[in-house]
Order: C-alpha cells, then structure tokens, then sequence
C-alpha cells in the first residue's frame, strides 16, 4: 500500500477504520430518523383511515364484532404496520449493503477465508427450516392465549355488576385461571424452544468466525499475510457473520406484519349497503310525522322481531313504548334512526 513501516500502515487502517464508522453511523442515524418519520406518518394515516370506515359500516356488520377486535383493527394492526416500515426497508439495505461490501473485500484479501466464514451459511438454514415453523407455530398459539384473557378481561371487567348480582366472583376467578395457566404454559414453550434455536445458530456463528480467523492467523504465521491486512480481517469476519444474525425475528415481523396487512385490507374492502344521502334537511322543512307501514325485521333470518309493523306518530304528540326485555323497543329506535334497513 505503499508505506514500508508497519506501524504507519497500522496507524492508517485504525483512522480509516473509525472514519468510516462515523461515516456509517450518522447515516444510519439519518436513515432510521426519517423512516421513523414515514412509519409514524403511514400508522396515523391508517389509523384515521381505517377508524372512519369502521364508523361508516352497517350495524349487521358490527354486530358480529367485539369491541377489542376493532380496537385491534384500528390501533395494534396499525402499531404493526409502523413497526415493519420503521425497521424493516432500512434493515434490509444495510445488511445487503454490509455483506457484499464485506464479501467483496474478503474476497480481495483471501478467497479461502471467504469461503470458510459461507459454510455456516447452509447450517444456518437447516436450523432455521427445522426449527422456524415450530417457533411459529408455538407463538401463534401464545397470541390466542394473550387475545383470549383480553376478551376474558374487558368481559368481566365491564361486567362486575352482573357478577356481583349472582355471587359469581369465584367462578370468573377460575376462568382467569386457567386461561393463565394456559398462557404461561404457551410462553414457556415459546421461548424454550426459541432459546434453543437461538443458542444453536449462535454456535455455528462462533465456528464461522473461528475458521477463517485460524486461517488467517497460519497465513501470518507463514509470512504470506501482513499483520494489518490480518487485523482487517479479524474486523471484518464477524461483521459479515453478523448480518445474518437477527434473520428469523426480521421472519416473524414480515409475517406478523402480513396477517396484519391482510386484516386491514378485509375490513376496509368491506363496503356499507346504507348510504347516507347529501342533502341536509333544515329543522323548519321537517314536519315531524313518523309512520312505519308493514314494517318486517330480524336480526337474523330465523327470527322476526317486527312482523308486518305498523305504527303512526302525529306530528307534536307524545307516546310511551313500553314492553318486556326483548320485546323490541330498542330496536325500533335503532330502525327510527336508521341504523338497519
């Protein structure tokens, strides 16, 4: 490289070396701020989006929905969505960018060396065909635990009255329970065989790092290798190696983000059969009539609540609905105000 005395080349590698880990580091920073920014932006756009379609929907339509499935929709999903843009687009640039770059030097300095920090590379992906859908699966049974103590919870939280009024305390205990107990069986689960996987891919990493290390080290030994370029080496081989790391986690948020993406997309292609009209009717234009004419309704086609219904409200006057639970009066205001057809 032109300069004869080693500590001037050691010395130059060191300032090159940090030089371009400042460089790096303030575009990295620079990158992950402004997709930050894009991720945070998409999320509120989305939430807003996907909370005024919900707000437009038919009451048919909610009816068969709970309340924590769309505050899921509205708010985790779109938690979701924010999490993959702010980490994902750049994560993906930077070990691409790492690797050939990496790659591209190794090669120049030792092709050898090259080829033995690869050979982890097909272990890594056995590991990871054997053990990935397993872990997969064991979290996806972990998120229907979590899910089902949500609803266990938000149930009997808004509903304490009712609980107290039949002395049923104990039991809703016992559902927590074991809907506990469920749950931390599945996270056990999860994370032991996660760890496993994680420690194996960890020890193949080492034995990747360690190879082309001892390569390199003999070469010096032989005199056909500097000292420098062999401290380069030492840098640059586990760099490499550490592109990989982090792979099945980068896995799991694509295919969380996925199922996220396809749940947003199904409620938002949902389309409302009642149509509010445009035209704004002025309070002294209305004259306050309410007829209803062989009015026939259900919530569902098995049972009529209304059979041919009729009823005439004269305009100033005053009535009383009354009847047992279930008899109707609610929903007739919810037809009043047209929230079915």
């Amino acid at each position: 490289i032109g300069l004869g005395n080693p500590f001037l080349q050691l010395g130059m590698f060191t300032g090159l070396f940090f030089v371009t880990r400042a460089l790096e580091s303030a575009s990295d920073y620079k990158c992950k701020v402004e997709w930050e920014i894009y991720a945070t932006r998409i999320e509120h756009n989305l939430r807003k989006k996907v909370f005024s379609h919900i707000q437009k929907l038919d009451m048919a339509y909610l009816d068969n929905k709970n309340s924590s499935q769309l505050v899921s929709l509205c708010h985790e999903d779109a938690i979701q969505i924010r999490r993959f843009l702010e980490k994902m687009p750049h994560t993906v640039v930077d070990k691409l960018t790492t690797y050939t770059t990496l790659s591209l030097f190794l090669l120049w300095i030792s092709p050898v060396s090259l080829i033995l920090s690869m050979l982890p590379i097909p272990f890594i992906y056995l590991l990871f065909r054997r053990f990935h859908k397993r872990i997969s699966k064991l979290y996806r049974v972990q998120g229907m635990k979590e899910n089902e103590i949500k609803k266990l919870l938000t149930s009997s939280l808004s509903g304490i009255p009712t609980i107290k009024s039949y002395t049923s305390e104990e039991f809703e205990e016992g559902l927590l329970n074991t809907a506990g107990q469920e749950l931390r069986k599945s996270v056990n689960d999860a994370f032991s065989k996660s760890f496993y996987y994680s420690n194996m891919t960890q020890t193949v990493l080492f034995l990747g790092v360690m190879l082309p290390l001892t390569y390199g080290g003999a070469m010096v030994l032989s005199g056909t290798l500097s000292l420098p370029i062999y401290i380069i080496q030492t840098f640059m081989v586990p760099r490499l190696l550490n592109t990989m790391i982090g792979m099945d986690d980068d896995y799991d948020l694509y295919q969380n983000t996925i199922s996220a993406y396809h749940r947003l997309s199904d409620i938002l292609n949902v389309q409302s059969h009642i149509i509010s009209g445009e035209t704004r009717l002025q309070p002294e234009e209305i004259q306050g009539e309410i007829m209803f004419e062989g009015v026939t309704f259900g919530y569902s086609s098995s049972s009529a609540i209304f059979n041919k219904f009729d009823l005439h409200i004269r305009p100033n006057s005053s009535i009383a609905i009354v009847g047992s639970s279930g008899s109707g009066k609610s929903t007739l205001v919810k037809l009043l105000i047209r929230l079915y057809d």
